[in-house]
């Protein structure tokens, strides 16, 4: 009889999960019932993702860095965490997602459906030529900046009303050997990489 109880628990839980998916096939993330005030969660189609829950002043509260393939499964115990709004944070590579997390005296609920995504810029390079790929969807002013190793400003463009940034530049005729791109997009989003000419 138990077994049974723990199956149609089981199979109640596996129903009631609600799937959501994201931008491409990056992450993805399923909201489970929440038990009071613990939530839980799955993780799929991940590599490496940055989970953070932060407070409404933006203060963080708790961080991890998930590193598994495939599914992976997390309860967050918010017990201690007065009644208001908190924010679920989960980023990878290629993007950043934001969920918001409601919690009140008795219980917590993750919200399913994120409040914001972010596509992240992309940055390759081959035989001294570098790619700039920015997926974005918002058509938000991008600001592109690149300097060189003295932090002597070598380049500066805002990109206006493109849906998809790319731009490819050469280091190769440069006189220093890194270079470092800031990426500035969605308003406040910002990106640092640094390459090497070599």
């Amino acid at each position: 009889m138990k077994k049974i109880f723990k199956l149609t628990v089981a199979l109640v839980a596996l129903l009631s999960t609600i799937n959501v998916s994201a931008i491409g096939n990056d992450f993805s993330i399923d909201v489970r019932k929440a038990d009071g005030k613990t939530l839980s969660f799955a993780l799929h189609e991940s590599n490496k993702v940055l989970l953070s829950i932060y407070d409404q002043d933006h203060k963080m509260i708790h961080t991890e860095m998930v590193n598994a393939k495939g599914s992976f499964y997390r309860k967050y115990d918010l017990n201690s965490l007065p009644a208001g709004s908190y924010f679920l944070v989960a980023e990878s590579d290629l993007r950043t997602a934001t969920y918001e997390i409601a919690v009140s005296t008795n219980n917590a609920v993750l919200k399913a459906i994120p409040i914001s995504e972010v596509a992240k810029p992309t940055l390759s390079k081959i035989n001294g030529l570098v790619k700039l790929n920015l997926d974005n969807k918002a058509n938000t002013p991008v600001a592109v900046k690149i300097y060189d190793e003295a932090n002597e400003l070598i380049y500066s463009e805002v990109f206006l009303n493109k849906s998809i940034v790319e731009k490819v530049f050469d280091i190769n005729e440069r006189s220093y050997e890194n270079y470092t791109f800031i990426v500035s997009y969605d308003t406040d989003k910002f990106f640092e990489k640094t390459i090497s000419a070599k």
